[in-house]
């Protein structure tokens, strides 16, 4: 049976320190666990830090995308893509921005795999990235609304703060 990293660091452990005695009336073994301690626990961030990579745990997008997860059938993936906000409608012959404006889009980019970033449409047929894209971009369209709503209640917050601080200055000042 094959065993583990971690396995083998506890063997080296137990080999060691019914190997060394005492020193000064003092089990050798407790400086040893300490060490061998400090080594497992290195070993075992090593191990963590590389699953984490692999999952795609805190995985950073490019600035500008975001990361999501979706899903295809019982599997799921982790995918960077990047939400174009769209821009409204503009009559104005008179403006350079005049046009019929764009719909909110996503484009999903990459898709982590095995611990590694492939693009996404190396890997999976248009089919499933339809299906990813409209439904990231209904949850992308869902956030920005949901971040303008808070935006427009903090807005509304500090300006009836704001009214209320220049009534009492104002009474102050009369006084």
């Amino acid at each position: 049976m094959k065993q583990t990293s971690a396995e083998r660091l506890i063997q080296r452990i137990n080999d060691q320190a019914t190997e060394l005695g005492t020193i000064g009336g003092k089990p050798i073994h407790s400086a040893v666990l300490a060490h061998e301690n400090d080594l497992l626990k290195a070993e075992l961030r090593r191990a963590l830090s590389s699953l984490d990579t692999f999952l795609g745990i805190d995985a950073k997008p490019e600035y500008g995308n975001f990361v999501s997860t979706v899903r295809l059938g019982d599997a799921q993936f982790l995918v960077e893509a990047e939400f174009d906000h769209g821009e409204a409608p503009n009559f104005n012959a008179d403006s350079p921005t005049c046009g019929p404006g764009s719909v909110p889009s996503v484009s999903i980019l990459h898709v982590l795999i095995n611990g590694d970033w492939m693009k996404a449409d190396d890997v999976f047929p248009d089919v499933v990235l339809a299906r990813w894209t409209e439904a990231l971009t209904v949850e992308q369209i869902e956030r920005a609304q949901d971040a303008a709503e808070a935006a427009m209640e903090d807005a509304a917050d500090a300006a009836r703060d704001d009214i209320r601080n220049y009534g009492r200055y104002a009474i102050k000042a009369a006084a």
